[in-house]
């Protein structure tokens, strides 16, 4: 990807918005889980929790200072080699909690999911041009 200083912002902020919805919403759901007897789905959310930060440290190093245009090339790639995992993990995560009655818990999930599925296509879109 090759673009101006705003263009190459724009694009930082696209993807660090969804990487801040995976984040956020799994720190919800991990404190949440015990409470409502959900506890030993804390180790998967903790998983995709881990997932986000290390996609986010992968977006502060491609935009960050000292970076240039050949630090983006391969980081399409990157995103989906470590977003799809917790993709897969967060949709299963949704369909099981609904179908033990946990829908709110599940519709949770499913923000995560479709953040996720975000971050991806804006990584197809945006990085590969």
């Amino acid at each position: 990807m090759k673009g101006s200083p705003d263009q190459m912002a724009h694009v930082r902020h696209e993807l660090l918005t969804q990487i801040n919805h995976i984040i956020g919403f799994t720190e919800i759901q991990i404190d949440e889980a015990p409470e409502i007897g959900l506890g030993e789905h804390v180790p998967a959310l903790s998983e995709i929790n881990t997932c986000g930060r290390s996609l986010m440290a992968l977006i502060e190093n491609a935009f960050g200072p000292g970076a240039n245009g050949s630090d983006l090339e391969s980081l399409d790639g990157h995103i989906e080699s470590e977003a799809t995992p917790a993709l897969v993990q967060a949709q299963k995560l949704a369909g099981h909690l609904h179908a033990i009655g946990f829908a709110s818990a599940a519709d949770e999930i499913e923000l995560v999911s479709t953040a996720l599925e975000s971050l991806l296509n804006i990584s197809h879109e945006m990085l590969k041009t």
